[in-house]
């Protein structure tokens, strides 16, 4: 519907646009197993490791990818080894934590993963990816694109409760938004994106053959 957005004329229709075509998740059901996009940004990596957490402890997979090169503002640490430090503290083993330092962005995340994957000897057919929410549909289409052969579950975090019905009242989420929306139109063009059909996505997920997940919260006395 829209290709190019620009934020000083923002209009209804255009922010309905984002809200339903960019800013999607997926069904939330276990996968074989998870992958977190690390970000720079603390109000949205504490947020997304706590829900990574919780996932974890519900079930939803057993290993989880943690992808993220290291940080601007902290030498030596990187992305993935601060969500494994957060994971820790929160009662998540280290044998459920695959660290990936090396990736810079979203194309190098999924590159890497797949890769990581190759290696594990069980099959993988789903993964359960949380990304940053100004990542959005782009974390998708580039799966669909450099690992085709999974299907992909998606939980996107914002750095508030409700950020998809106030990102338009605030200049640099405003801009920020935008941006990220913008690069869908050309990446596609370039190569670096395919497509995707979230329904079709979902129906993927219900019926895909998938590892057996064991729920990993704690033995109630």
């Amino acid at each position: 519907m829209f290709t190019h957005i620009t934020p000083k004329t923002l209009s209804s229709a255009e922010i309905r646009h984002i809200n339903k075509y960019f800013l999607c998740d997926t069904i939330a059901i276990p996968a074989d197993i998870g992958l977190a996009l690390g970000t720079q940004a603390a109000n949205i990596q504490n947020p997304m490791c706590e829900t990574i957490g919780q996932h974890y402890l519900t079930g939803h997979f057993n290993q989880i990818i943690l992808s993220g090169a290291p940080l601007i503002e902290k030498s030596g640490l990187s992305e993935a080894e601060e969500m494994a430090d957060y994971l820790r503290k929160h009662k998540i083993p280290s044998s459920a934590l695959i660290l990936d330092n090396d990736a810079t962005n979203t194309q190098e995340n999924i590159e890497i993963a797949r890769k990581i994957t190759q290696s594990i000897s069980m099959p993988i057919n789903t993964v359960f990816c949380f990304g940053n929410v100004y990542g959005g549909r782009r974390i998708l289409m580039t799966i669909a694109k450099r690992w085709p052969e999974i299907t992909p579950a998606l939980l996107l975090t914002a750095p508030r409760p409700d950020f998809k019905d106030t990102w338009q009242d605030h200049t640099a989420d405003r801009e920020r938004m935008c941006w990220e929306f913008n690069k869908i139109a050309p990446y596609t063009q370039k190569g670096w994106l395919t497509e995707v059909n979230i329904d079709a996505i979902n129906l993927k997920l219900r019926i895909a053959p998938r590892h057996r997940q064991q729920s990993n919260a704690p033995h109630m006395p």
